[in-house]
């Protein structure tokens, strides 16, 4: 056995002398504190349930509340983590998006037959894109994927004038994606990143919390699954975490089911010691309640609960059976042994 061993034996043993020196003084305390301000007989059946189901309870509470404290604050630390990781990642894609925007805006008058090529092989050199789109006087006019196309842009869509999420287009529909928008007067570049990119970052970013991309009023999980409801995170595990430089919010938390099946995966093992240690004490309590005490304190808290019953003895005159006195005779009508004569008390 190492020396650390020897340590932890010595402490555990001396935790162990310790609660039963602590349960003892306590039952002692509790005894007299009843038996003389109220007259409480601690050792009847239904007030030794009632001690060992309270000292059942109460550590149960206590002990649950420091480890549901400490897990939530395990969670908050690694919400935060997960989500300061997605933010970056998703910024160094929109960076990406934003630099071959800038790159493409000089082309915006040029004719679409001379720009395809160069938006195709922008698409298919800078990582994470999916489309890149040219827009001329509030039109969008030439497209990697069409070609030249004539439909209207509308900039209000886009929050912050710089991001879209959308649910889908006229290539996949129901297949979300987002796109980043770099303006120059009337003229814009528009970069789209497929949401499987989305969510492989945000799977990446995440070790067992949920996150969640927010731009506006729309919402894209790990999954890819577009949505326009915020989720439902438990609230002391909720966090949003929003960029400085895009117009986006990552939001990291756990659901309530996925809280308390983590909470039983990370912590089972100090919650069945603490039920074990719960119900070994609500036993001790039991035993120690039932035991009986003292001859002396057994006498004063028989007094004190008037538990002694006079019985009356008649004397009778031997010449007439005359009834000339009585001999008053003491019973003691104990809760647990029953009726005592005398002679044994």
């Amino acid at each position: 056995m190492t020396g650390r061993e020897e340590i932890v034996l010595r402490y555990r043993c001396e935790m162990t002398s310790f609660l039963f020196g602590l349960c003892g003084l306590a039952r002692r305390i509790a005894a007299w504190f009843f038996m003389f301000l109220f007259r409480i007989d601690l050792s009847r059946t239904r007030l030794r349930f009632g001690g060992a189901l309270l000292v059942f309870v109460l550590p149960l509470l206590a002990g649950g509340w420091i480890i549901h404290s400490n897990y939530m604050q395990d969670l908050k630390a690694d919400s935060s983590a997960s989500a300061h990781k997605a933010r970056t990642l998703l910024e160094a894609m929109l960076d990406h998006a934003e630099q071959a925007n800038r790159s493409v805006l000089p082309l915006v008058n040029a004719p679409c037959d001379e720009n395809l090529l160069v938006l195709r092989k922008k698409v298919a050199i800078e990582p994470f894109l999916r489309s890149v789109n040219l827009v001329r006087d509030g039109i969008i006019s030439c497209t990697s994927l069409f070609g030249a196309v004539s439909d209207a842009d509308d900039r209000s869509i886009y929050t912050g004038n710089k991001l879209l999420l959308m649910s889908g287009n006229r290539v996949r529909q129901n297949h979300p994606l987002i796109v980043v928008r770099t303006e120059q007067g009337r003229n814009a570049a528009l970069s789209a990143i497929d949401s499987t990119q989305l969510s492989f970052m945000l799977a990446m970013s995440s070790d067992a919390s949920e996150l969640y991309l927010q731009v506006g009023s729309a919402w894209i999980d790990e999954s890819g699954h577009h949505q326009n409801q915020p989720p439902r995170l438990h609230s002391k595990t909720r966090l949003e975490l929003s960029s400085h430089r895009y117009p986006f919010a990552i939001h990291a938390g756990y659901a309530m089911p996925l809280y308390w099946h983590s909470l039983w995966e990370a912590r089972h093992l100090a919650l069945l010691w603490l039920a074990g240690t719960s119900v070994l004490l609500a036993l001790l309590v039991w035993w120690v309640l039932g035991r009986p005490g003292s001859p002396t304190d057994e006498l004063r808290r028989g007094l004190l609960a008037g538990e002694f019953v006079p019985y009356l003895q008649p004397l009778m005159a031997s010449k007439d059976d005359r009834m000339v006195g009585a001999e008053v005779l003491m019973r003691w009508q104990h809760p647990s042994s029953g009726l005592i004569r005398p002679d044994l008390f």
